[in-house]
């Protein structure tokens, strides 16, 4: 529940742009290097899309090497759910 508390959160406090279009919040795109589901490569073209069609918007991208689709999970989860925690920080959520 706390995530998605956040996220909402997030969504509801966007703030207007430029040309009448609104801004979203901050984004954190997250790949893993072994990911089977989801390969690194289309996350970095999301990436990509997002920082082309909002570049003054924070997003940001992050692959952890060695780690697959279930990134969170497991004892090397606490780096990824570290490495989330100090970015929300960092954008003041």
């Amino acid at each position: 529940a706390k995530p998605r508390a956040v996220l909402l959160d997030a969504v509801r406090h966007r703030t207007p742009a430029r040309n009448g279009q609104s801004r979203r919040g901050p984004l954190l795109l997250v790949a893993g290097g072994k990911d089977e589901l989801i390969s690194e490569a289309s996350i970095a073209l999301l990436h990509r899309d997002y920082r082309r069609h909002q570049p003054d918007a924070v997003t940001d991208y992050q692959v952890f090497p060695g780690m697959d689709h279930t990134l969170g999970l497991g004892t090397q989860g606490v780096v990824v759910l570290f490495y989330c925690l100090d970015w929300l920080t960092a954008q003041n959520m």
